[in-house]
């Protein structure tokens, strides 16, 4: 790849069912370091480390976005608008050594951060977001 040269493809960093997409497109096909660029900047090395330990063992055979409900609430304080999204997303998935097909619905909230969508939290699934804190009674 060329040094200066932007990304040939992806979908912009505002369009939330771009970024839905690409963010559980990288996660199926264990592209872990575009994954968690798609995260939450402050949990993003944490969500690496959990996406490394289980690289082998989780196979993610499909995806559906379900539900999606952006939300826009105005700061009182500094009057700025802020945009989040609830999502609701089917997934498919087994977690090695056994073959058992898992059918999960998962919630995911996405926040727009200057003009970027981000991973904020998500539940239910394979993997829990933010990645719990070593110690807290948590695998």
């Amino acid at each position: 790849m060329l040094t200066g040269c932007p990304p040939v493809s992806g979908p912009s960093p505002s369009d939330l069912r771009g970024q839905v997409d690409r963010f559980h497109h990288d996660l199926r096909w264990k592209y872990n370091n575009t994954v968690v660029q798609r995260v939450d900047p402050e949990f993003a090395e944490d969500f690496l480390d959990v996406l490394e330990d289980l690289n082998k063992d989780l196979k993610i055979t499909a995806w559906d976005v379900r539900r999606v409900k952006v939300v826009e609430e105005k700061n009182e304080k500094t009057g700025k608008k802020k945009r989040s999204a609830r999502l609701k997303v089917h997934l498919t998935y087994y977690l090695m050594p056994s073959t058992v097909l898992h059918d999960e619905n998962v919630k995911q909230v996405w926040e727009e951060q200057g003009g970027r969508w981000f991973l904020i939290s998500m539940k239910g699934g394979p993997l829990t977001f933010p990645p719990p804190e070593e110690g807290d009674g948590e695998n």
